[in-house]
C-alpha cells in the first residue's frame, strides 16, 4: 500500500498504557528480524500523568540518518487527543489510521485528508476478544498497511515482549495472535472499500463514541449524580458510581483503594481504555480515597447508609 520516497515513517500516538511504546517496539523489531533497517524513538513526554504518548519508527532499506522526521507516512492514532495531537505530522501523502469510533472527529478536524482508513479495532476487540488487546488489533492492521512486516516476524517481535506473560497464562497467547490476524483482516477489508476506509462505508462507534455533554455539574472531589449517566454498582458500605464518559482508565483509583476492591472492568470509557469497577477485592468500606485522587471526577461514592459526601 505504502510506497514513500525512501525509508518508511511512522508516528504512532496514543494515550499512557494504551501499548503505544510496546507497539512501536513490536514493530521496529519485526522490520529489523525481516532484514530491514528500523529505529525506534519513544516520546514519553507526561503520558503517566495523563498526557499522549508519541513512538517514531522508520523502516527501510536505506540507512537511516537522522532519528527526527516532521512529516510522517503512515500515522496510528490510538485516541480523541492522539487524533487532535498528531495534526502537524500529516502531508499530502500521508495515510491516516485510526479507530472507527473517531470517524466524525477525524473529519472534522482533517476535512481535506483523503488517505483515512478507520478500523473498528474497539469493537473487534471488546466483541470477540478483551478490551484490553485493541492495541494489538491495531498492531496487526498498521503491519498490514506498511507491506514490510511478515506475520512471522511480528508474531516473534510479540513473543519477546509479551512471551513471559504467555508463559503465566497461556490463553493470553492465543487472544493476542488471535488481535493480531484480525487486524489484518480489518485493514484488507477496509482498504478493499469494504469496511470504513478513506471515510467511506459504514462508521461504527464504539464506547467512549457518542459525545457527552458540554459540561458536568462538578461536586466536592467527584460528579453530583445525575449531571451524566453513570454505571451504578453497590458494594459493601458504599454506592459506587462511574462516569464512563469522563474516566480514561488512568487506575489511579486501583492504586489507593485501601481493601482493593476496585479493579478493570471490560466496559470502555471515553478514551478508549478499560473503565474501573468494584468487587474484586474486599467490600467497599465508601472511604472515598478513589473519588478524592480521580483525576477526571469519574468516580462519586455514595454511603448505602444514606450518608452522601
Amino acid at each position: 500500500m505504502l510506497n514513500p520516497q525512501g525509508n518508511l515513517k511512522i508516528v504512532l500516538a496514543g494515550e499512557g498504557g494504551q501499548g503505544v511504546q510496546t507497539v512501536a517496539e513490536i514493530m521496529a523489531e519485526a522490520a529489523f528480524r525481516s532484514g530491514y533497517q528500523a529505529l525506534y524513538i519513544p516520546s514519553f513526554g507526561v503520558e503517566q500523568r495523563g498526557g499522549v504518548s508519541l513512538a517514531f519508527v522508520q523502516v527501510g532499506r536505506q540507512p537511516i540518518g537522522a532519528p527526527v522526521f516532521y512529516t510522517a507516512d503512515l500515522v496510528g492514532a490510538f485516541s480523541l487527543r492522539a487524533v487532535k495531537k498528531i495534526g502537524g505530522y500529516l502531508g499530502d501523502e500521508t495515510w491516516l489510521f485510526y479507530d472507527a469510533h473517531l470517524e466524525e472527529e477525524v473529519k472534522e478536524l482533517y476535512p481535506s485528508l483523503e488517505r483515512r482508513v478507520a478500523i473498528p479495532a474497539l469493537e473487534v476487540a471488546r466483541e470477540e476478544m478483551h478490551p484490553r488487546v485493541f492495541n494489538v488489533v491495531i498492531l496487526g492492521a498498521l503491519g498490514e498497511a506498511t507491506g514490510l512486516l511478515p506475520r512471522e516476524a511480528v508474531t516473534e517481535a510479540l513473543e519477546r515482549q509479551l512471551g513471559h506473560k504467555f508463559a503465566q497464562d497461556p490463553s493470553l497467547r492465543e487472544m493476542n495472535y488471535r488481535a493480531l490476524e484480525r487486524g489484518q483482516e480489518l485493514c484488507r477489508l477496509a482498504l478493499a472499500g469494504e469496511g470504513a476506509a478513506g471515510g467511506q462505508g459504514e462508521v461504527r462507534r464504539g464506547p467512549g463514541g457518542e459525545r457527552g455533554p458540554e459540561k458536568a455539574d462538578r461536586g466536592r472531589g467527584g460528579l453530583v449524580p445525575g449531571s451524566l449517566e453513570p454505571i451504578i454498582t453497590e458494594d459493601g458500605q458504599g454506592r459506587f458510581y462511574l462516569y464512563p464518559a469522563l474516566c480514561k482508565g488512568c487506575g489511579l483509583c486501583i492504586e489507593k483503594c485501601p481493601v482493593r476492591t476496585i479493579g478493570w472492568a471490560r466496559q470502555l470509557g471515553a478514551l478508549g481504555t478499560p473503565v474501573v469497577e468494584p468487587g474484586h477485592g474486599e467490600p467497599c468500606i465508601a472511604c472515598r480515597q478513589c473519588q478524592l485522587v480521580c483525576p477526571d471526577c469519574a468516580i462519586w461514592i455514595e454511603r448505602r447508609d444514606g450518608d452522601k459526601p
